[in-house]
C-alpha cells in the first residue's frame, strides 16, 4: 500500500512525522506538493505530474485552504476512480476539513 499525502504546506514538520510512521509500518508514502502541481488531460484520464495512481492508494489531504475548490474537482476524481480518498468530509461539505 502507498499512503500519499496531498499538501500545500509541503514544508510542515508534521509531515515528516507522518512519512516515518508510514514507512514504519511497512508502507510506501509520497508526498505531492499541491502548489506547483501540474496535470493534464489525456483520453479522458487526468494525469499528474509525478502521480502514477495505484489501485491500492490512500491518499491524505492536509493544509490546502487556499487552494481548496480545485483540490475538491481533484479528490472527486480520484474518489470516483475507486482510490481511497482520506479528507475528513471535504468531498462531503466542499468547504472545510473537519478535526
Amino acid at each position: 500500500m502507498r499512503i500519499v499525502l496531498a499538501t500545500s504546506s509541503k514544508g510542515m514538520g508534521e509531515n515528516g512525522r507522518i512519512a516515518t510512521e508510514v514507512k514504519n509500518l511497512g508502507h510506501e508514502f509520497l508526498l505531492l506538493d499541491l502548489k506547483y502541481l501540474n496535470y493534464s488531460i489525456l483520453d479522458s484520464e487526468l494525469k499528474l505530474e509525478g502521480y502514477e495512481p495505484q489501485p491500492d492508494d490512500i491518499i491524505i489531504i492536509r493544509a490546502v485552504f487556499k487552494y481548496l475548490h480545485a483540490i475538491v474537482a481533484l479528490m472527486s476524481y480520484f474518489h470516483s476512480t475507486g482510490i481511497k480518498v482520506f479528507d475528513n468530509h471535504l468531498l462531503e461539505h466542499k468547504y472545510s476539513i473537519t478535526k
